[in-house]
């Protein structure tokens, strides 16, 4: 069996002396007539020599090189991401820090792509707009819509363009000082929804639905859930239902829809019985189920099943190793579903290819310093690979890497 060593080599006068013995490539080929550093060599003979015999390859179990955001657009962050199946491409909202700077949004190919600017390109005309952070950006196959929380009231703007035009403001939402928003399409439609856990009284989510290829939008207050506010709200859909939950304490609601604009609340059941701050949720083409994950005050992670978004079950009886929960989830068409662990210094991808019944760690860990409020780490699913993003850093996912412990 293979044995190769992590740690650094000896102290001595050596330009390496000291260094790590593995150092993970950052770019994506070797350059002919150009030796790769031997710590290189050293990484990927060790994740080659691990997964020869203790492998898996499923998305998810390994991770591409990082891309960093400013190298794509200066003093950028990753804000957002969203798959085009469309076009094969993954389109990504980068935004300024703070301030007055403006937004855009970026498409390639993903897999490959690195935080060269060659391997990105403006799905607009290149002028980026805006004064505020995007957190959710879609492409409903005429229109690119941009989300936006303005740096300086918060307000909730949406943007759109067709491809290489020019970013025009279809909403400037004021109602209430909102932190994140969620998009995604169904039934036909583009389905975007604000959140709050701002001061005033009003702090019930919003949606506004539009036919796919329109720009005329129905809004709705989703004043049926609790009017408690909440910084973090999650979407997601199965062919005959829409299915949104808020992250934060003493929640008791949560909400359906069959077409993005009547919303019906449900109380809570049962199941929900640890005192749940959901994180994350998806729908699993595969097993035809959404997965709900939640921090319990009990200090694990737990994990929901639902296969009509209106009963729900508890897959096992906690992750006690995973005592702060998940903060994203997403799953292929093939039913792998990666989740992030909430973050400390470090977010920590898990993934589960069973419905979230067991789960397993990655080797990956990627410092989540400087976020921005509403940025929180978050993965999203091509249906065959994923891209996990924090403010400052992301990277797609491969097809194998070492086998890692189980979650417990």
């Amino acid at each position: 069996m293979f044995s190769w060593a992590s740690g650094n080599y000896p102290a001595g006068a050596f330009a390496w002396s000291s260094t790590p013995y593995q150092v993970n490539p950052n770019y994506r080929a070797f350059t002919p007539g150009q030796a790769p550093s031997a710590q290189e060599m050293n990484y990927l003979f060790s994740q080659m020599a691990t997964a020869s015999v203790t492998g898996v390859t499923v998305p998810g179990a390994g991770w591409n090189h990082g891309i960093l955001p400013a190298s794509v657009l200066a003093g950028s962050v990753f804000g957002s991401a969203y798959f085009d199946p469309l076009n094969t491409l993954w389109l990504v909202g980068l935004s300024a820090s703070s301030g007055s700077g403006a937004s855009d949004v970026y498409s390639t190919n993903g897999h490959d792509a690195d935080s060269s600017a060659a391997d990105w390109a403006t799905v607009s005309n290149g002028a980026a707009v805006g004064a505020g952070r995007v957190v959710a950006n879609i492409f409903d196959g005429t229109h690119h819509f941009m989300v936006q929380i303005r740096h300086s009231d918060d307000a909730g703007l949406i943007y759109y363009c067709v491809p290489g035009g020019a970013w025009t403001l279809l909403v400037t939402d004021v109602t209430e000082s909102y932190d994140i928003a969620t998009a995604n399409i169904f039934g036909g439609q583009v389905v975007i929804t604000f959140s709050s856990d701002g001061a005033s009284t009003n702090k019930y989510p919003r949606s506004y639905a539009m036919a796919t290829g329109s720009l005329i939008y129905g809004v709705t207050t989703i004043s049926s859930l609790d009017n408690l506010g909440a910084s973090l709200n999650f979407q997601a859909a199965s062919p005959t239902i829409m299915v949104f939950f808020q992250g934060g304490p003493s929640l008791t609601k949560y909400a359906t829809t069959p077409d993005g604009l009547t919303w019906t609340a449900h109380t809570y059941p049962a199941a929900f019985s640890h005192g749940d701050i959901f994180g994350g949720l998806c729908y699993s083409v595969a097993d035809q189920a959404f997965i709900l994950t939640s921090a319990g005050t009990d200090s694990k992670t737990h994990i929901y099943i639902s296969y009509d978004g209106l009963t729900w079950a508890e897959q096992g009886t906690g992750l006690a190793s995973v005592p702060g929960g998940l903060v994203s989830i997403a799953c292929t068409d093939a039913g792998c579903i990666v989740g992030l662990v909430a973050p400390g210094s470090t977010a920590d991808p898990i993934y589960s290819t069973d419905g979230g019944n067991t789960w397993y760690f990655t080797t990956l860990q990627i410092s989540t310093a400087g976020h921005l409020t509403g940025q929180l780490p978050s993965v999203v699913s091509s249906g065959v690979n994923f891209f996990f993003q924090t403010a400052s850093h992301g990277r797609f996912s491969h097809y194998s890497g070492p086998s890692r412990p189980r979650v417990t």
